[in-house]
């Protein structure tokens, strides 16, 4: 059953760029058991906390007391100090760290974040590592939170189609920087790109109510899935991970294209619209209310999105970031990955989604 978000109290958006906290057991004198040298390892653990590196490793707390999780041991045993220095100054494409996460260190730092990660393998009281409840993922994420137009549906075909009739009708011609503009916008942006770009000033709210009811007459002709997109979501759902949709647009559009595409039921676990939230897209609102909604941290969720809008809204909320420009040569940034498409391998990889796959973090 679908699940409705809620809005959010105007608070939740101070926890946006909050990363979860990693609790590490100690030994009787409360220094962290098995550190090489008491001044090495706190300072290695204040690294450890700043950078969010329980996230990059999905650490979970084993107890109360607090023992590092089971992925940390495993993913350290292929390393070297080495091998660990590079990939933290030189993550690849599918490892979803920010590319500067090396560089945001001091050379002080990165030496004492590695001599606490080293040093961590093998630690007494960490737990065995559990199999996976699928042969196929490593549950690398507590959910995956979908957008709508342009990455998980085509509906941007319905949507210029709408916007060439709306403006033909005020005297103008609709052009690809006009597309380009206005993607991923949300309503008050748009309105007030469409006042700009028409030459009616005050007449943006008029003007969106006019588009509405465009393309919701268009979005019954079809709006055909992205590439790519629903094998990547039965594979998400199979997995076992909580799915959401958290969109732009309003719900009545949101549930008119789910329902025409035949997604609306029994595929998402909760949709999250603009009609939901104070604040759509870039404001991380809409992220962190699909995560709430789904009981995932945002630091423990991915998103996957197209537009620069979309984008900056996740990595505001938290949460890593996939992304798949709907135009190809729009440069996006901030994403952990960019990607050509949803069948694109990285893609299924950086979600855990592939045989035998484990988180690729430092």
């Amino acid at each position: 059953m679908i699940r409705r978000a809620v809005p959010l109290a105007a608070g939740l958006a101070a926890a946006a760029l909050v990363f979860s906290a990693v609790v590490i057991a100690t030994d009787g004198d409360g220094r962290a058991a098995g550190d090489r040298g008491a001044l090495a390892g706190a300072d290695g653990r204040a690294v450890f906390a700043r950078m969010g590196c329980g996230s990059c490793h999905h650490l979970t707390a084993a107890s109360a007391a607090g023992r590092i999780g089971p992925d940390l041991d495993v993913d350290l045993e292929d390393h070297t100090r080495e091998s660990l220095i590079a990939k933290i100054v030189a993550p690849g494409p599918a490892t979803m760290m920010p590319g500067d996460f090396g560089a945001r260190m001091s050379a002080a730092e990165l030496d004492a974040l590695v001599e606490f990660l080293l040093a961590a393998r093998g630690r007494q009281g960490a737990r065995p590592v559990e199999p996976a409840s699928s042969p196929a993922v490593a549950n690398r994420f507590d959910a995956v939170v979908f957008d709508n137009d342009g990455l998980l549906l085509d509906t941007e075909v319905a949507w210029t189609r709408a916007e060439t009739m709306l403006f033909e009708r005020h005297g103008s011609a609709f052009t690809m920087d006009h597309k380009r503009a206005l993607i991923g916008s949300s309503r008050s942006q748009s309105a007030l790109k469409l006042e700009a770009m028409l030459g009616l000033p005050e007449e943006g709210e008029r003007l969106m109510d006019e588009l509405h009811e465009l393309v919701m007459a268009e979005a019954l002709a079809g709006v055909p899935p992205r590439p790519g997109a629903l094998e990547l979501l039965q594979a998400v759902r199979s997995a076992g991970m909580p799915v959401g949709l958290a969109s732009n647009s309003s719900r009545e559009f949101v549930e008119r294209v789910l329902s025409v595409a035949g997604l609306l039921n029994g595929h998402f676990d909760v949709i999250v619209t603009a009609d939901d939230v104070d604040r759509p897209k870039p404001a991380p609102d809409l992220y962190l209310a699909a995560c709430a909604a789904l009981g995932a941290t945002p630091a423990r969720a991915a998103a996957l999105e197209d537009s620069p809008p979309g984008v900056a809204a996740a990595v505001a909320a938290g949460m890593q970031v996939v992304a798949v420009p709907y135009f190809p040569d729009m440069p996006i940034k901030g994403a952990s990955l960019s990607a050509g498409s949803l069948d694109d391998p990285r893609v299924a990889e950086a979600l855990g989604l592939v045989p035998g796959a484990r988180a690729r973090h430092p």
